[in-house]
């Protein structure tokens, strides 16, 4: 008989929703302007991890600078790819099938590189967080870190997106691309923007990843499905839906780890929520639930 420690329940839900939020905006984003899925999006969120752990474990750097430094590598990173890789392909009218192929091989390029330099084995950060008991609820300071920076992501990206011109910018873009182009849209240049927040954003997953578990080659893959789910469930481009997809997912996991327990099946098969979710959203709505909603609202 299992006991249902429910606040616990819905704030670890928060601590996931707030990953997958992280993991997942920039793919969104990225994948409204370039149009392609990319793969290599899980190595910028496993790149942002090692950083992480090599400047706060290994040269014992300040939080801080390890997750400054998380956010800036990983943006970077993301943002060569752009510009080196696919962009060109884009320009030479590649398409969409050799874009994914493209990021397969540099997401593979990448992980061997990043297992070459700290290896294949589990790495983890000792630091010991402070913990509090509040009622049924335990609490520690790593995942108000990770609330503080999701809360304050979310603010500024709102702001960004509602009220800067390089925000409208974004959200021409991702609409209609030939028409933002049209009346004088750097197209480039937003993208390159996107690609190195996106970047950034799966970097700083990465580390609260590293930090809440351990630091493995195939980190970035932990995450890359839920974000697509969360991609997909919240409506391709759209922020605000993928803020609400990523918590509902979360709790979906949440819910689906305990069920999974208490049939004495294998936890791993919580990732069939992510699988379910993807089918069953492109099959009923492809253009996503939080979209379809949306657009309900405003009829």
């Amino acid at each position: 008989m299992y006991t249902l420690n429910l606040p616990q329940i819905f704030f670890n839900s928060i601590i996931t929703g707030s990953i997958f939020m992280l993991a997942a905006i920039g793919l969104s984003l990225s994948y409204s302007l370039s149009r392609f899925p990319n793969f290599a999006h899980a190595e910028y969120i496993t790149l942002g991890g090692y950083i992480g752990f090599l400047l706060f474990e290994q040269l014992n750097m300040h939080l801080y600078i390890a997750f400054t430094a998380s956010f800036l590598v990983s943006g970077l990173l993301s943002l060569l790819s752009y510009t080196v890789l696919f962009k060109p392909l884009q320009d030479r009218g590649a398409p969409m099938v050799y874009l994914m192929v493209a990021s397969i091989g540099l997401g593979i390029t990448i992980r061997h590189i990043i297992q070459q330099i700290w290896g294949g084995s589990p790495l983890t950060i000792r630091a010991v967080w402070p913990r509090w008991d509040i009622g049924p609820l335990t609490i520690s300071g790593l995942y108000l870190y990770l609330i503080a920076t999701v809360i304050s992501t979310s603010i500024v990206l709102h702001l960004l997106l509602a009220s800067t011109i390089i925000g409208k910018c974004i959200r021409a873009v991702s609409d209609n691309i030939e028409l933002a182009s049209s009346v004088g849209v750097n197209v480039d240049n937003v993208s390159r923007f996107v690609w190195f927040v996106g970047g950034g954003l799966a970097g700083l997953s990465g580390f609260f990843m590293v930090a809440i578990a351990n630091a493995i080659p195939l980190l970035g893959w932990r995450l890359l499905i839920p974000a697509f789910a969360v991609t997909v469930l919240g409506g391709v481009g759209s922020f605000y839906g993928a803020l609400i997809a990523a918590y509902t997912l979360g709790f979906a996991e949440n819910i689906s780890v305990i069920g999974l327990t208490a049939l004495g099946l294998p936890t791993d098969l919580k990732m069939l929520v992510f699988f379910i979710t993807i089918v069953v959203v492109l099959l009923a709505k492809p253009e996503g639930i939080i979209a379809s909603i949306r657009r309900g609202l405003r009829v």
